[in-house]
């Protein structure tokens, strides 16, 4: 994550973790940042839609991710793009699917009550 040309945190851990540790961490001080990571799926979509992260690059997006940004007007830079982010055997990736049907506040709110 960079903000005014700095960089404000980084991880090389996988998932969604690095995104929440990052939320309680520093909390409003990323609005306004820039992401860069590998994979962008609907559950980091919503994370950093709450996190009022200004600008996303990454290699991958989900189709469900990229609606979702656009919808809500956060810039979004990707290589390449896939219908959803999904488990090596197939079926959706459990956050993925945690992250349907729920607004960015109240999927956020479920994750930082683990």
């Amino acid at each position: 994550m960079i903000k005014d040309e700095k960089i404000i945190y980084k991880s090389k851990e996988r998932g969604i973790a690095p995104l929440i540790l990052a939320w309680k961490e520093f909390g409003e001080k990323l609005t306004g940042a820039t992401v860069f990571d590998k994979v962008v799926g609907l559950a980091a979509a919503k994370i950093l839609f709450f996190e009022k992260i200004a600008n996303i690059e990454t290699i991958v997006a989900s189709q469900p991710a990229i609606e979702f940004l656009k919808k809500n007007q956060v810039k979004l830079k990707f290589q390449n793009f896939v219908a959803n982010i999904c488990k090596n055997d197939g079926n959706l990736c459990p956050m993925e699917q945690l992250a349907l049907n729920k607004e960015p506040e109240q999927f956020v709110k479920l994750l930082l009550e683990k």
